[in-house]
């Protein structure tokens, strides 16, 4: 049986993304919140979840080849993206990525006073599956992931008559785990041992009872990295969630957010032809 996917539906008004740089080889778009960054599973049968970046960038540069996307960002998340119209172009951006020589910043709204202006969080990810797409930290075999942070300011908002303590901030994500952001945002400041062990003992036995913390994994104490074997305390994250993010943010009033504050606000890379470093930046709405 053919399992041709149908033509993507997509609104008329919306085939003309943002375009922030466009040449034969490349293009820079801002993906809006609530898009796909590519077609979403079930996209063969049902067109809507078959409108994304890339579809559009199909309509708009109809000369267009290859796989298109280079990388993704989240359903929920805003921001530049980028995108190979060749197959060589496409080829060049994804070693770039995978060999992190392309640097991205994210502006986020966390809910909560972060403490300190700078920092850096390394705290390692695998998915939670049975629970995906939850991601959850895990110090025995989850991947390294690494973020540096940086406050841009502490104020106070307001969602639909709801007041909040929320801080805007930079994030420099060295490594491009899934969720790396929001897990890494969300998760406590400090994952007591007892903690640490405690999980591990209990979700070896039932893996569903990740549920009861969707951020810390389970790393048994006995196969913890040497240097923290003997630590009371292991080093976390802010404690403060992204405003607005239904899968790690539980705190009262998220729900009234609008949308998940987190955007894709510059991107860095090297031309794949002319070999210049380019720099784009994008202004976030909240």
């Amino acid at each position: 049986m053919d399992n041709q996917m149908e033509e993507p539906t997509i609104p008329d008004d919306a085939h003309g993304l943002v375009v922030h740089f466009a040449d034969e080889h490349i293009a820079v778009v801002d993906k809006p919140a609530g898009l796909f960054a590519v077609p979403a599973k079930g996209a063969e049968t049902d067109p809507s979840r078959a409108d994304c970046v890339v579809a559009r960038v199909r309509t708009m540069f109809p000369d267009a080849s290859g796989p298109i996307a280079v990388h993704r960002l989240d359903l929920e998340t805003s921001g530049l993206m980028v995108v190979g119209l060749t197959k060589p172009a496409h080829r060049s951006l994804s070693r770039q990525f995978e060999n992190r020589l392309v640097a991205k910043t994210y502006t986020a709204l966390l809910q909560g006073h972060v403490t300190p202006d700078t920092g850096a969080i390394d705290l390692p990810l695998i998915a939670d599956w049975p629970n995906r797409p939850r991601q959850i930290i895990d110090f025995v075999v989850g991947k390294p992931a690494r973020t540096l942070f940086s406050v841009i300011d502490r104020t106070e908002a307001e969602f639909h008559n709801l007041s909040m303590s929320v801080t805007r901030i930079r994030f420099h994500p060295l490594t491009g785990r899934s969720h790396q952001l929001r897990v890494h945002a969300a998760a406590p400041c400090e994952v007591r041992r007892d903690d640490y062990s405690t999980l591990a003992q209990e979700a070896e036995k039932n893996p569903k009872l990740r549920t009861d913390n969707p951020i810390v994994g389970t790393a048994l104490d006995t196969h913890a990295p040497r240097h923290l074997r003997n630590a009371s305390t292991l080093p976390g994250g802010l404690a403060c969630p992204i405003v607005g993010d239904s899968l790690y943010n539980t705190r009262d009033g998220t729900a009234a957010a609008p949308r998940m504050m987190l955007h894709a606000s510059r991107l860095a890379f090297f031309h794949p032809v002319t070999g210049e470093r380019i720099t784009i930046t994008s202004n976030a709405a909240f």
